[in-house]
């Protein structure tokens, strides 16, 4: 609706009659229809009001100085102060239909219970008549700006709200058109609901369905529709096998009859909580096993993922696969037996609580595959769950690096002269600089990776093992020049232990005895020592090499 406001007469100017022969004022506003001011709105909607102008009616004046404003609605439906959207602006005679090229933003935001107002456009300048010039307001136009407030309210009642498993519950929902109702009757009437599917069905739960409508239709039609200050009922049942906490979420569905957009958000939610233990496991151990290894352990936890106390005996048990054989088994508070590798205890766990973990150890068969998969299971205590009682570890073993070498002489063979797989080393190697030295035991490997001296006067080695075990440093036994017999053990360095938990690196300090230090302060000390390494549950094996000692003063 454009309601015209007549324009303003000022007082006359000297006659300056625009266009010739022009004999009245034929300036039109309105607004343009991207504006959206000719549909129902709602709160929250963006408008760009923008403004459109003619001046081309027959023997239309002609305009200038013009400036056009825009006034916007407030919350209350009052009118706002103006907005300019263009000055010094000039509207000759016979102007087509043009759009100003400023728009006014606008989110519409009225109180709850103002439902409209009106967008007002003004235009003053100065219009050239025959007569004379008059400056002051040429009119406005204003254009109702609309609204409609579709609103519902959603409840949703479980029955029971909780209980053990299993547990069947009926919801029970209720859904109240409660929109605010416009006082003004010829802007429409109060919307109403309509589903997309033109039935009862207005609601949706994510963890029930079908929902079915049991009343509240009071007036009946083709297709339903929930007017307002209706309700309408529904109930939904589900059954819940396992324990936990489920929360239900309901929202309406479908479309206001007043706008045909869809309804506002209305929702509501509930949980229920089925009670009842839920028993799990989780299994674990640290790094990569190596074949011929011993005492690794595993660490098995039991925890209650459930929504109540298990009651009774709880049962853990683990089950190695080829290739790993369990030495210990044990837990605080546990009742552990090695034999059958099971632990129990009857002490309730909490809803969200874990007993003490229980350790087991292994040890690792020298042809143990490369991979395996620990299993261990958990039952008993009222558990109700039975699709996530066990769970496996998988575990990487690996093979020690087979290697062999020579130390500034040559290896013996297994079984020959020197007594032990790889034999011993001939003399000979780098004197007082770093030095390699490779072994092939049978089931583990050691080597020399360097030497360095200190300016302690004591000598650093760094070895290389492929596996727990024990380290012995000392003097090389001496042998006679083109024999094999030995003679005495020489006492040039204090010996040295060292015992080692996995492979890596290991580094000793070896340092010359008493009588070696009184040598040592005439001239250098160049000794053989050996390095025997030991693996766990294996033979040992023993390299020798050369280092020198620093001459001190």
């Amino acid at each position: 609706m454009a309601v015209a406001i007549a324009a303003g007469i000022a007082t006359p100017a000297a006659a300056h009659e625009d266009p010739a022969g022009c004999t009245t004022s034929g300036l039109n506003r309105s607004f343009d229809a991207s504006s959206g001011l000719g549909i129902i709105r709602r709160n929250g909607d963006h408008l760009d009001i923008a403004v459109r102008i003619r001046n081309d009616a027959a023997n239309a004046c002609s305009v200038t100085d013009a400036t056009v404003t825009v006034r916007l609605p407030q919350p209350d439906g009052t009118p706002g102060p103006p907005i300019t959207i263009a000055e010094d602006q000039s509207f000759p005679g016979g102007m087509p239909l043009t759009t100003l090229p400023t728009t006014v933003p606008h989110d519409v935001n009225f109180d709850a219970s103002t439902f409209s107002g009106f967008v007002t456009i003004a235009v003053s300048g100065t219009q050239h008549f025959p007569a004379g010039d008059f400056t002051g307001s040429i009119g406005s136009t204003s254009t109702p700006l609309v609204t409609s407030k579709p609103h519902a309210t959603v409840e949703l009642e479980p029955d029971p709200p909780n209980g053990p498993a299993p547990l069947g519950v009926t919801y029970t929902y209720s859904v109240t058109n409660d929109s605010g109702v416009n006082p003004t009757a010829n802007q429409g009437p109060t919307p109403t609901l309509v589903s997309p599917t033109n039935d009862n069905a207005i609601l949706t739960d994510d963890t029930c369905s079908p929902l079915t409508f049991t009343g509240g239709d009071t007036s009946p039609s083709s297709p339903p529709l929930l007017h307002h200050g209706e309700t309408w009922e529904f109930t939904c049942t589900r059954m819940f096998d396992a324990p936990g906490v489920f929360t239900s979420h309901v929202a309406v569905v479908g479309n206001s009859t007043r706008d045909g957009r869809p309804w506002p958000e209305a929702t509501a939610e509930t949980a229920v909580t089925v009670l009842a233990p839920d028993l799990t496991v989780a299994k674990a151990h640290a790094g990569d096993f190596t074949a011929g290894e011993q005492g690794r352990v595993y660490t098995l936890t039991a925890s209650n993922a459930g929504t109540q106390a298990t009651t009774g005996t709880v049962t853990l048990q683990d089950t190695p696969p080829a290739g790993l054989t369990a030495t210990a088994i044990a837990g605080t508070g546990w009742d552990c037996d090695l034999q059958t590798l099971t632990c129990t205890r009857g002490d309730a766990l909490a809803a969200g609580a874990s007993y003490p973990a229980v350790a087991v150890t292994v040890d690792v068969a020298n042809d143990a595959p490369s991979q395996v998969t620990n299993v261990a299971t958990v039952s008993g205590g009222g558990d109700a769950v039975g699709d996530n009682n066990s769970v496996g570890d998988p575990t990487t073993i690996g093979r020690p690096p087979v290697s062999g070498g020579q130390d500034g002489g040559t290896s013996g063979q297994a079984g020959g002269p020197a007594g032990q797989a790889g034999g011993s080393a001939g003399p000979g190697g780098a004197v007082g600089g770093p030095g390699t030295l490779d072994v092939a035991p049978p089931r583990g490997t050691v080597r020399i990776a360097s030497t360095r001296r200190n300016r302690d006067g004591s000598v650093s080695l760094r070895i290389r093992i492929s596996g727990p075990g024990r380290i012995v440093v000392d003097d090389a036994p001496a042998r006679a020049a083109g024999s094999a017999t030995r003679r005495r053990t020489p006492n040039h360095v204090g010996r040295v232990r060292r015992t080692v938990r996995r492979a890596g690196t290991a580094t000793l300090r070896l340092r010359p005895t008493r009588a070696a230090r009184v040598r040592l302060r005439r001239r250098g000390l160049r000794v053989r020592v050996r390095v025997t390494y030991t693996p766990v549950a294996g033979r040992a094996t023993s390299r020798t090499l050369r280092v020198a000692f620093r001459r001190r003063g």
